[in-house]
């Protein structure tokens, strides 16, 4: 870059010349005391400055590569994560789009289940009271039909209306069954109504008894025996317990029919229930 100069000047005491040939005059040196360098121009590069100077722009340059570097390579990550995020994001609405429509159908759901229970609870209470009136009904129909035959309205004699009942129980259950319909069991009070009774033609209880005290014979309604239709021998007192009398056809009178039996026997009965 600079050529060394020592080649076209040189010193020698205090002139300085280029030429010892040419005409023109030497001066001298105010300086001439001091040491003159061997060249007036030397290499930059040489000097530590100038090292110092050429590392520190290298690393300068290398730094900015790095940056350059780093740059770009973060650039492309971070467009990759947002372009990742964006994709959660995205899914993520989606999912929450989806949760938010699972809940309101579950809802939904809850909702139906909740009517079809509330539904279901008063379906059961109705079944329930159809099923009580059904028995109900049942047991009335059976009732009636058991009533129905078990006695039979005969007809209306005198003032008062005469239930057959054709099943078979003790003197006892005849008359508290009677007094349960509001009747009692049969009182005979005179000869028509006798013969009324034994056109019938069933064997059947009366209500009369010497259940209180033996021998005096007495109705259910407390009055003491007056007129009798006993059969013939009768009341005999056959082994020892005939307490309760009952209409019988074994007799030849057509109107003295009746006997005295154990009360236990199982016969028919006739309820006599006056008519309002």
């Amino acid at each position: 870059m600079c050529a060394t100069m020592s080649e076209g000047i040189e010193f020698e005491g205090n002139v300085i010349g280029t030429n010892t040939n040419t005409d023109f005059p030497t001066y001298a040196n105010e300086d001439d005391d001091k040491p003159k360098p061997a060249s007036v121009c030397y290499q930059w590069w040489k000097r530590p400055s100038g090292v110092a100077a050429v590392c520190l722009g290298l690393l300068c340059v290398l730094l900015l590569a790095r940056i350059i570097g780093l740059s770009v390579h973060y650039g492309v990550i971070g467009h990759q994560y947002f372009t990742e995020r964006d994709k959660l994001q995205t899914s993520y609405n989606n999912l929450t789009e989806e949760r938010d429509q699972l809940q309101i159908k579950y809802k939904t759901l809850t909702e139906e289940r909740d009517q079809l229970q509330i539904r279901y609870k008063t379906l059961t209470e109705e079944r329930d009271q159809l099923q009580t009136r059904y028995k109900t009904l049942t047991e009335e129909r059976d009732k009636l039909q058991s009533e129905r035959e078990s006695f039979l309205l005969v007809k209306v004699f005198g003032n008062s209306n005469y239930y057959v009942f054709m099943e078979q129980r003790n003197w006892e259950y005849a008359k508290q069954d009677c007094l349960k319909r509001g009747a009692q069991l049969v009182i005979i009070n005179n000869q028509e109504e006798q013969k009324f009774l034994v056109s019938l033609n069933i064997r059947f209880w009366i209500g009369l008894s010497d259940i209180e005290n033996k021998g005096t014979w007495r109705w259910v309604d407390g009055t003491p025996l007056t007129t009798a239709y006993w059969g013939e021998k009768e009341p005999n007192n056959e082994g020892g317990g005939e307490d309760c009398a009952e209409i019988r056809h074994v007799f030849t009178d057509p109107v003295k029919k009746w006997n005295d039996n154990s009360c236990t026997s199982q016969l028919n009965w006739i309820c006599e229930k006056p008519i309002d």
